[in-house]
């Protein structure tokens, strides 16, 4: 990680300010939340606070095991205060949050901190590779290795704005938008489905396990028109009860009172309102033309 961050910056909606933080961990924070500002942007509604101190555990609280990337971290909650690893406190509510860590907080922890935190404002995390075209944004859902981000390699390949691969985010009025900074590929990946990308891939850096990083560039938030089911058989009527199982499955679960409140009523509100369509792997580039219109030049 190079350079040093603004000592506060924004992160979604949120204002983040940072004290005392090691400058390695402000450096983290910075590349895996910030939102670049777009001109003309609302200013943040929210504020964030990021500080040192004592992670702790509360006295006497049950924990829990939360199920992360590559291990399963200890949680514990009481109203809308949550503890992460006894490294990692925090308190939100919808306008304000403030977290507090000890020096060897987790990435990993940092992370599901910083979901609690946007999804405690009204924003629901979604598991999903997410694309924009001239009639909004569409995101792709489906269970681990369903083909999310083959799905993203070829819509952008398509010449499509690929928002995220797989940190989608949609606000409370149903403005959709990515965190993610690249587009993960395999060689074969690409040579498969999008040999367009052959010549990006081979000047792109690699990640631990050997997948170039294709460079996201940075957009604005899109409304949310469509939701695409990956399934095997493909066509089909994707029912209410399975659109909200879906959101469930792809937005993890909330820690806190607030969480859950907001996570329901964003679910409630998704499962309603876009369009869904159950597809194959390989019907999603049809099913976005059809639904957003064809790319941009």
């Amino acid at each position: 990680m190079t350079g040093t961050p603004p000592p506060s910056w924004r992160s979604l909606d949120a204002a983040v300010a940072l004290s005392g933080v090691a400058p390695a961990v402000q450096a983290a924070l910075h590349a895996d939340w910030h939102t670049p500002g777009e001109a003309g942007a609302e200013p943040p509604r929210r504020r964030m606070e990021i500080t040192a101190g004592p992670g702790g555990w509360p006295p006497g609280l049950a924990r829990q095991s939360v199920p992360l990337m590559d291990r399963v971290a200890a949680v514990a909650a009481q109203g809308n205060v949550f503890w992460l690893d006894g490294q990692l406190r925090g308190k939100v509510d919808p306008q304000e949050v403030r977290l507090q860590a000890a020096p060897g907080a987790a990435r990993d922890a940092w992370a599901l901190a910083l979901t609690e935190a946007h999804r405690a404002g009204g924003w629901l995390p979604l598991h999903a590779a997410l694309v924009a075209g001239p009639g909004g944004a569409a995101a792709v859902l489906g269970v681990s290795g369903a083909g999310k981000s083959t799905a993203a390699l070829r819509l952008r390949a398509g010449g499509w704005t690929v928002l995220a691969e797989d940190r989608a985010w949609v606000d409370p009025h149903g403005q959709a938008t990515g965190l993610d900074r690249t587009l993960r590929a395999y060689r074969d990946s690409v040579e498969r489905f999008a040999p367009a990308l052959l010549t990006e891939f081979g000047a792109a850096p690699r990640d631990p396990r050997g997948k170039a990083l294709l460079a996201l560039a940075p957009a604005p938030p899109a409304p949310l028109r469509a939701v695409l089911v990956l399934a095997p058989l493909g066509a089909g009527e994707v029912t209410p009860a399975e659109r909200v199982r879906s959101l469930w499955e792809a937005s993890g679960v909330p820690l806190t009172a607030l969480g859950r409140v907001q996570a329901a009523q964003a679910v409630a509100r998704l499962a309603q309102g876009p369009v869904w369509r159950r597809v194959t792997r390989d019907e999603v580039p049809g099913a976005v033309a059809a639904l957003l219109g064809p790319p941009g030049p």
